[in-house]
C-alpha cells in the first residue's frame, strides 16, 4: 500500500467515524426524547377546516400524504396506529 492509498484511506475512516458519531447523538436524542415522551407538549395551533376529524379521515389524508411523497410502504404500520395508541392511552410506552 502506497501512502496515497493509506492517507485515501484514513480520510475515509475519519469520515465514517464523524458520519456514526451524528448517528449515535440523533439516537441518544431519541431515546432520552421516548423516556420523557409524558414532557412533549400537547397543544399544537393548527388551522384546520373541522374541530374533529374521524380515524377513517385522518388515515386517509395519511395516506394520500404518503402517496404525494412517493413513499409506496411504510415497515412497521401507519404511524397514526401509534399516534391513537398515545390518544387511547394504550401505547406500550405509557405502562
Amino acid at each position: 500500500m502506497n501512502t496515497e492509498e493509506i492517507v485515501k484511506h484514513l480520510k475515509l475512516q475519519d469520515s465514517n467515524i464523524e458520519f456514526y458519531k451524528k448517528q449515535i447523538s440523533r439516537l441518544e436524542k431519541q431515546i432520552e426524547d421516548i423516556k420523557h415522551i409524558s414532557i412533549v407538549p400537547n397543544t399544537i395551533d393548527l388551522i384546520l377546516n373541522k374541530n374533529s376529524y374521524t380515524r377513517e379521515e385522518i388515515v386517509s389524508a395519511y395516506n394520500k400524504m404518503l402517496k404525494y411523497e412517493g413513499i409506496e410502504y411504510r415497515e412497521g404500520g401507519l404511524i397514526t396506529n401509534t399516534m391513537f395508541e398515545f390518544l387511547e392511552g394504550t401505547h406500550h410506552s405509557l405502562k
